[in-house]
């Protein structure tokens, strides 16, 4: 019988760090290595890294930061199909 370590609830929620990295010479960058970098870290860690930009951001213009929230009055976006 194998015995096995259960995972505690704090690291199973951990987020698994990604790294990526590219050297390439100024002027030969194609934008596919963003392309694929954002693509696998997934949409959640995009939110977040565009939240840690803006807080970042907004910080520097001496905005109080306790007054931040994300914005969620969208609730449903709905595509016109022309004919």
């Amino acid at each position: 019988m194998k015995r096995t370590k259960k995972a505690n609830s704090k690291t199973s929620r951990k987020r698994r760090r990604i790294v990526m990295e590219r050297l390439t010479k100024l002027g030969e960058d194609d934008g596919s290595f963003d392309v694929e970098n954002w693509h696998r870290v997934g949409p959640q860690r995009r939110i977040d890294a565009v939240w840690e930009l803006s807080v970042d951001h907004w910080g520097k213009k001496g905005i109080d930061l306790r007054t931040l929230k994300m914005d969620k009055s969208v609730e449903r976006l709905f595509v016109r199909r022309t004919k």
